[in-house]
């Protein structure tokens, strides 16, 4: 597990609790089911029923299905894709992979310098490089290396850039494609922050958490709004949470008509549904997050 994933497992560990969310009956009428973690344990709640069940155990760090990394120590770094080496350079490490592509074409990774928690913690550079291999790494950005600040959209990505570990202080929202992965802002203007963005899956729609900019570190001060955000810019309110609330991990449906979200208050989730009006279907528990940002992992199964 790398250095920063410790810190912020062990202290999302540390407050969970126990595991075991309480139903509402406020089902929309929608197939499927929307999983969540809390703690370690995955939650899966039926839209059919709004049951929330226990769907099994998540380890607290991430691994990429064949990816393989040099030892944190060693003196050349190196990323090996499927048995083959894709990316080589003389380094401090350990190598932090992040992200893979869908198509599993394109992996997003930073290097995080002498295994430094509080480096690490408040950004690192984010680089992209082809799992062919052969091709040069290219720089995206520094960003806060959390899995879900990256989006696979179509062919590209979008990320959320900005270094400083408070969540809500100066980020912006950005897209980058090959061959080039030069990047654009999605929201120009500055004095913003933004969050876990999400891709629609059939079209160019991004759901992404905004607010103005904030450097208030503590941990429940976010106040998020659900937005989405087109690939050319085009911007639609979707909700905003009543006072003192903040709307958290977005995910789309897999028809892309609705979204499922976190509604969450100093620290307590409930997981809502955004179609037609905002249900509230499952209250999920508590979750310490980490200068800001909650990932409940949040998925929409067919």
């Amino acid at each position: 597990m790398r250095a920063f994933a410790c810190v912020v497992a062990v202290a999302a560990l540390a407050s969970a609790g126990d595991a075991g969310a309480t139903a509402t009956s406020n089902c929309p009428p929608l197939g499927g089911s929307i999983s969540y973690v809390h703690g370690t344990a995955r939650h899966l709640v039926s839209l059919a029923t709004c049951a929330d069940r226990l769907a099994g155990r998540v380890r607290s760090a991430r691994s990429l299905p064949g990816v393989f990394t040099a030892p944190a120590r060693a003196r050349q770094q190196w990323i090996r894709f499927d048995g083959r080496m894709i990316w080589s350079a003389r380094a401090n490490g350990p190598v932090f992979p992040i992200s893979l592509s869908p198509d599993r074409r394109w992996l997003v990774f930073a290097i995080d310098p002498d295994a430094s928690a509080s480096i690490a913690a408040d950004g690192l550079r984010l680089r992209v490089v082809s799992t062919a291999g052969g091709s040069p790494a290219r720089v995206l950005g520094l960003a806060l290396p959390y899995a879900d600040y990256i989006a696979w959209c179509g062919r590209g990505l979008v990320f959320v850039e900005g270094g400083i570990r408070i969540a809500a202080y100066s980020k912006r929202l950005l897209a980058a494609a090959p061959p080039d992965w030069r990047a654009r802002d999605l929201w120009p203007g500055g004095g913003r922050a933004f969050a876990s963005p999400a891709c629609a899956p059939s079209d160019d729609r991004v759901a992404v958490l905004t607010q103005p900019s904030s450097n208030d570190a503590r941990f429940f001060s976010t106040r998020w709004q659900l937005w989405t955000v087109t690939l050319d810019g085009a911007r639609r309110l979707v909700d905003a949470p009543p006072p003192g609330f903040a709307d958290e991990s977005p995910a789309w449906s897999p028809t892309g008509d609705a979204i499922a979200f976190v509604r969450e208050r100093a620290g307590q989730g409930t997981l809502a549904v955004s179609h037609r009006g905002v249900h509230p279907i499952a209250r999920i528990g508590y979750s310490l997050g980490y200068y800001g940002h909650h990932d409940w992992q949040v998925t929409w199964r067919p």
